[in-house]
């Protein structure tokens, strides 16, 4: 007896933890409550033993043997067998009191609770297993509620006093079955809200805000087109070198920290990373929020990924170099993938700002004559002269200082 109270013990503890009760621990505090029920009936029989107790006395103590069997079997995973087993004790005990005290005692009522517990003990089997029970248990509802007394001896009074407990028994139960499923409505609720936030969270983090607005309030295509934007490419010179000089978990300690950094300032400044492609960073200002400032806001970064990188390099004593480039034109933007979402630019305009960054120096910001055009009152600038871009021809570029004096 001592080992199957186990089980409920566990079952009890679990009830008191903000999680959905298993089906397993679901048939053990059933078949608990039932054993309880069963006991506190003991005195009634006795009382009434002369009168009709004496068969439902016997009767109870047989439940009250049985009982145990659910969690031992489930203890054993024996998942099923427990299952099956609670539902043979439930309805056999509840037939043999139909048949000895007749429909006035209001057994045959338990199966209502029963028809409604069902789907929730049998949650992890067949569905054709839970529709079964369930019918067998409304037609024993149906069968039992004209059954007369067997016995001619019994009493109305013992009746009439088993039917009173049994009703007060199956409101207490009712109102327990209730709570249960309020409690597990609940936190099923919470943990809808926990997961939609922590999808949106990741979503936000994969896409700009407004497009992840976008994306879940319609199922239409993002694409859109800018008239104007800046883009700004960065790329560490001696990466692959850097790489080989380091354990794999310290590059990507140094790479956390260095665009920990860089995240920073780009949010500082209002551009919107768009990807990073191992040491590079694609990062818009204007894009999906038009900016009307967005070449100087680009610029702005730009010097100050430089001044930061300068000075993490001095901290980690390393040799490497920043080159950074940047552009301004037209774009299209939109969102691509299905399993996982990806926002991207396309464009000549970006193209040429990669160019401007493959093409450029170690510590230095290129930049193109359209962006030149924009903050040329701004910012110090040295004409590098043309050269030449794959596809695009000659192309007039110039050096953004880092000097802010």
């Amino acid at each position: 007896m001592l080992t199957a109270l186990i089980p409920w013990v566990t079952a009890g503890n679990l009830l008191s933890q903000r999680d959905n009760i298993c089906a397993n621990t679901i048939s053990n505090v059933i078949a608990l409550l039932m054993m309880l029920v069963f006991m506190a009936q003991i005195p009634i029989n006795i009382m009434y033993w002369n009168e009709g107790g004496q068969i439902q006395c016997w009767l109870t103590l047989l439940a009250i043997a049985v009982c145990p069997c659910v969690p031992l079997l489930n203890q054993l995973q024996l998942a099923l067998e427990a299952k099956l087993t609670l539902v043979v004790l439930f309805s056999g005990y509840l037939i043999v009191t139909a048949f000895h005290l007749g429909h006035q005692a209001n057994a045959h009522y338990y199966f209502i609770l029963g028809v409604f517990t069902v789907p929730f003990i049998f949650q992890d089997h067949a569905q054709g297993l839970v529709k079964a029970i369930v019918l067998y248990f409304c037609l024993l509802l149906i069968l039992l509620s004209n059954t007369q007394p067997y016995f001619q001896d019994t009493s109305n009074a013992y009746i009439q006093f088993v039917a009173t407990t049994n009703l007060l028994s199956l409101a207490i139960a009712g109102l327990c079955c209730a709570l249960f499923v309020q409690r597990n409505t609940s936190i099923d609720r919470e943990k809808i809200n926990f997961e939609r936030q922590r999808s949106d969270t990741l979503l936000l983090n994969i896409l700009p805000v407004s497009i992840a607005k976008r994306l879940k309030s319609s199922s239409k295509p993002v694409a859109d087109y800018f008239e104007e934007a800046t883009i700004l490419f960065a790329d560490i010179e001696g990466f692959s070198a850097l790489s080989k000089s380091h354990s794999p978990i310290n590059l990507v300690n140094l790479l956390n920290e260095l665009y920990s950094e860089f995240d920073q300032i780009l949010n500082k400044h209002q551009l919107e990373k768009i990807k990073t492609i191992g040491d590079e960073i694609m990062a818009v200002c204007g894009v999906p929020e038009i900016n009307v400032c967005h070449a100087t806001q680009v610029c702005s970064c730009a010097i100050e990924m430089q001044q930061c990188f300068e000075i993490f390099c001095q901290k980690h004593h390393l040799k490497n170099g920043l080159r950074i480039g940047i552009n301004t034109g037209p774009v299209v933007a939109g969102v691509i993938g299905r399993n996982k979402f990806s926002y991207d630019l396309w464009g000549e305009a970006v193209n040429l700002a990669s160019r401007m960054e493959s093409h450029g120096e170690s510590h230095k910001i290129q930049i193109t004559e359209s962006t030149y055009n924009k903050v040329k009152d701004q910012f110090k600038l040295f004409y590098r002269g043309n050269i030449a871009v794959k596809g695009l021809g000659e192309v007039s570029s110039y050096w953004l200082s880092c000097d802010t004096d």
